[in-house]
């Protein structure tokens, strides 16, 4: 009741906490997002759908400000790929991958945020990692694939 009539001086002495104990707010957020991954996630795509301009901008932002992060990222993605592609393939089902690549882009246009080319399991998944095959690969929406993100679903 206090905290309602005397809405700015609460928020002042919320504030004023925050500011002396930071340790207690980094640990005590650290533990909520730890509990509340799922919820957190599911917020977090809901945005970004909502505002996909601004969800773009920030992701080019990023990408700027961490060149070296987006670099690192991409080398560990390809020598996965390069790893978990057989030497067993044979020219026919290479040619069936480079497809889903050809036809993805060729798609793009139909969904908002481009069409990308998914491992059903993922490549570099925590529990389970797949190969990079054409019977492991499938064409959604790039804002499926990013709420996917690392994980298999099945």
């Amino acid at each position: 009741m206090w905290a309602k009539k005397n809405q700015k001086k609460h928020n002042a002495n919320g504030a004023a906490w925050k500011k002396k104990n930071k340790e207690k707010v980094k640990f005590g957020n650290a533990i909520y997002h730890k509990n509340n991954k799922e919820y957190n996630n599911l917020k977090s795509i809901r945005w970004a759908r909502k505002n996909q301009e601004q969800d773009r901008a920030n992701h080019k932002k990023w990408k700027e400000t961490n060149r070296d992060k987006v670099r690192f990222y991409d080398a560990n993605r390809r020598a996965a790929k390069l790893q978990r592609t057989p030497k067993w393939l044979s020219k026919e089902q290479l040619r069936e991958i480079e497809q889903f690549y050809i036809e993805a882009h060729e798609l793009s246009w139909l969904s908002e945020g481009g069409l990308h080319v998914d491992h059903v399991v993922p490549l570099q998944g925590k529990n389970v990692s797949g190969l990079h095959v054409p019977w492991n690969l499938q064409i959604i929406p790039g804002s499926n694939n990013r709420s996917k993100s690392n994980k298999f679903i099945g």
